[in-house]
């Protein structure tokens, strides 16, 4: 019945086509050599149909609705094919193929009733680059920019051939170069002449720079209930300073950075067209504010490590007693059902519901100590049952249920730099004092099982990141990113004149890299090294555990849980399970059932990681991605490396290495989610 009422709400939305329309089930262009053929079916308007999955779920009960409800038709219309044959003319031309000729535009009728459009196109020999000649007779106010000039064109009389997307890239960089060193009025026009029987194209530019400007006065609009005073502040520059185009770029990104507008633009008022050209450049400022206060409510539920549902309540204000500070509160209730897991749901049921609790508040003063810098105050509390405890097949009333009461908290300072290398990018800068105490208590028992102890770690980290993430239109988009790479690092310093449990260095680089493959595809790579340098504990983790672990043994394990490295689950190695790859050991603070306890993940002192995807669009909202991942956790922090160059096969129990699998982790698969 639930799935008869699914398909029944849903059928209303399904999608249908016009009556007497045909479809176009597929789209080719032949003879796409030298340009790519998505480039092309890109630019014109006959578009063939899009499935999910490519149309195999269709037929298929129940999961035909997902079928009917993300298809987009593609409707076949002779009249527009007939203009998109001219389309592909003329896009051949802006790409340097002046010869290029669509011999036919042809339509195969299938037994379906849909149709095959095949556009045949004979590209030709392309156009090179022949001489580039710059005119701009200011140049020696201005030699730096010259030189950055002259390696402009160098570039782009290095191309392989003539392309108006890349001329007109070439004669915004130019004039970009100007604007950014005071010249607000820069202009560059060009003259291209093609020889088409040499298949040459001279380029001449001229460049006009006019008079070297200031900033005046700054108006601002729109401010609505938000403080004027942080947002002058974020903006970098000041009337009377020398004008710079890079400076609004970054005042651009820092009012983002703010969280509070839903929109905002700067525009410099150069003055009307043909008058006499200012010196000091007035700039206007016009702001959407968005919503200053947020409520977030859910529900949701978990099988996997656990069996539990939970609830999410939140609070957030971003102009609390003006100021523009933030506070935010979010408070996650759940339940656990004891003992079911994933792997034992038909196996073992619910025996005991485990309440679990988490508490977060967070606050940012921005502009402190100065107009970009903030500092931000973190504090949280939890009740929770740790999800790596080793649970017998049958779990009497004498198992002893243990739990973690926890408090951490984060005091620091942040501050990002906005960098022009030749785009704006963001670099982030943070250094963060931070402290967590983990208290253990027993659920159901007077008192805690031997082995527990409390722990308390403080620590100081550093976090450094670069984003140069590119999306489809060229804007930074850390979301759903085409190009461009994310260069990030984490640093903490545990222990020292900070005191605790745990005395120890970890560092954990990371890269991200992205680049179109073709218009529907995107390769994305990840690559991530982790290393711990522990002090004060660890000496006896070059080796593996014992059956019976000494009490320094089992200490250091306890500490090691709360600082190793691991890896394993959705956000690294997700061909594994939470925490699965890399050392295992049997965990006296975790397991009650003695030398034939089960192996856990112990973690490790030294990981590196590696991911490949290959990202594709299923529909319009749905994305695809097929990965492979590897990684490695080794007991000590140079054995990765050995592993690299000489893998180590590891028994059951562990090795100095500590993996239990036979050989390195390594995951291939399929993803599909939302894009939103």
């Amino acid at each position: 019945m639930p799935v008869l009422v699914c398909a029944t709400l849903t059928g209303c939305v399904v999608k249908t086509l016009p009556e007497g329309a045909s479809v176009v089930e597929r789209l080719d262009v032949i003879g796409a050599e030298q340009v790519d053929a998505d480039d092309v079916e890109a630019k014109i308007a006959t578009a063939e149909t899009r499935r999910l999955l490519g149309g195999t779920l269709a037929g298929v009960p129940v999961l035909g609705v997902l079928d009917s409800l993300s298809v987009e038709y593609g409707v076949f219309d002779r009249y527009v094919l007939q203009r998109d044959l001219e389309r592909v003319r003329r896009y051949y031309r802006s790409r340097g193929f002046y010869d290029a000729e669509v011999r036919a535009g042809r339509v195969i009728e299938l037994e379906s009733g849909a149709v095959r459009v095949e556009v045949v196109v004979a590209e030709g020999e392309p156009v090179r680059v022949g001489d580039v000649a710059l005119d701009w007779p200011g140049w020696r106010e201005s030699f730096e920019a010259m030189a950055e000039l002259q390696e402009a064109i160098d570039a782009f009389r290095a191309l392989p051939r003539f392309d108006e997307q890349e001329y007109e890239r070439l004669k915004a960089r130019l004039r970009r170069s100007l604007t950014e060193r005071g010249y607000a009025h820069a202009a560059v026009r060009g003259q291209v002449h093609v020889d088409l029987v040499r298949h040459v194209a001279t380029v001449r530019l001229l460049a006009q720079s006019g008079p070297r400007c200031t900033f005046g006065p700054i108006t601002i609009q729109g401010l609505g209930p938000i403080p004027e005073g942080p947002v002058r502040r974020a903006l970098g520059f000041e009337p009377g300073e020398p004008y710079s185009s890079a400076k609004i770029e970054a005042a651009h990104l820092a009012l983002g950075d703010l969280g509070v507008f839903a929109s905002a633009q700067i525009a410099a008022e150069l003055g009307k067209q043909g008058a006499k050209q200012r010196s000091v450049i007035p700039i206007s400022v016009l702001l959407e504010p968005s919503k200053l206060r947020r409520v977030k409510l859910g529900v949701g539920a978990e099988l996997g490590s656990q069996l539990g549902s939970h609830a999410v309540l939140g609070w957030e204000h971003r102009n609390l007693l003006g100021g523009l500070r933030r506070l935010a509160a979010e408070l996650r209730p759940a339940l656990v059902f004891f003992p079911t897991r994933a792997e034992t749901l038909f196996e073992q049921p619910p025996t005991r519901v485990l309440p679990e609790a988490r508490l977060d508040l967070h606050f940012v003063q921005p502009g402190l100590p100065e107009a970009r810098s903030n500092v931000l105050l973190d504090a949280g509390t939890q009740i929770y049952a740790p999800t790596s405890i080793s649970v017998p097949a049958k779990v009497g009333d004498d198992f002893n249920i243990v739990g973690y009461r926890e408090l951490d908290g984060s005091f620091g300072l942040e501050r990002p730099f906005y960098v022009r290398l030749p785009e704006a990018t963001k670099l982030y800068v943070g250094q963060f004092i931070k402290l967590r105490f983990d208290d253990p208590f027993s659920y159901n028992q007077p008192d805690i099982p031997a082995g527990y102890e409390r722990v308390l770690i403080p620590h100081l980290e550093t976090v450094l990141w670069w984003d140069l993430r590119r999306g489809e239109s060229g804007e930074p988009d850390p979301v759903s990113p085409r190009r461009g790479f994310y260069l990030g690092t984490n640093l903490q310093l545990a222990g020292g004149f900070l005191g605790g449990d745990a005395d120890d260095v970890r560092l954990r680089p990371e890269l991200r890299a992205y680049a179109p493959v073709t218009k529907k595809l995107t390769l994305a790579l990840r690559a991530t090294v982790g290393l711990l340098f522990p002090r004060s504990y660890g000496d006896t983790l070059t080796e593996p555990p014992a059956a019976q672990p000494t009490a320094q043994q089992a200490r250091d394990l306890q500490i090691l849980s709360f600082r190793a490295l691991y890896s394993g689950g959705p956000g690294s190695n997700r061909g594994y399970g939470y925490r699965e790859v890399g050392p295992h050991a049997r965990l006296p603070f975790l397991s009650q059932r003695g030398p034939s306890a089960e192996l856990l993940p112990s973690g490790g002192l030294g990981l590196w990681e590696l991911s490949t995807e290959l990202r594709f669009p299923l529909s319009a909202k749905l994305r695809g991605a097929l990965f492979i991942d590897a990684g490695d956790v080794t007991r000590s922090s140079d054995g990765f490396l050995q592993r690299l160059g000489e893998p180590v096969l590891e028994p059951e129990e562990g090795g100095p290495a500590g993996g239990r699998d036979d050989e390195l982790p390594v995951a291939v698969s399929l993803a599909i989610g939302e894009a939103y």
